[in-house]
């Protein structure tokens, strides 16, 4: 129960690390693969939210809608199932734990991706 409180007081901040390179192959893997996939996931965030509406070229640009965005994000609930997973991923975990070091010790298949 205590790091289900302490992870659901973090708060989210937009964009996820890492969004630089280091030493890790699998480090230098999640940002080259990862950094159009979440741009991508981000602007639908915006959309589905929204926040931006990609036809209106007078409104604000999507990078300064990070805050709003990150204020929504960290509002929404954290389910006791993720955050168990997010534990079993922690513990004992090699540091710098990146994207698919994290898949790796909880499994691909328990990323549920939002359909919209």
């Amino acid at each position: 129960a205590g790091f289900e409180a302490r992870l659901a007081a973090l708060p989210f901040r937009w964009p996820l690390k890492p969004y630089g390179t280091a030493a890790s192959p699998s480090n230098v893997k999640t940002v080259a693969i990862n950094k159009n996939a979440e741009t991508a996931v981000y602007m639908r965030e915006l959309e589905q939210r929204r926040l931006y509406n990609k036809n209106d070229p007078t409104g604000p640009l999507p990078t300064s809608l990070r805050p709003a965005l990150d204020a929504q994000l960290s509002r929404e609930p954290i389910s006791p199932e993720a955050s168990k997973l997010a534990f079993r991923a922690l513990q004992n975990a090699p540091t710098p734990l990146d994207w698919f070091s994290f898949l790796e010790r909880i499994g691909a298949e328990q990323v549920v991706w939002p359909r919209y």
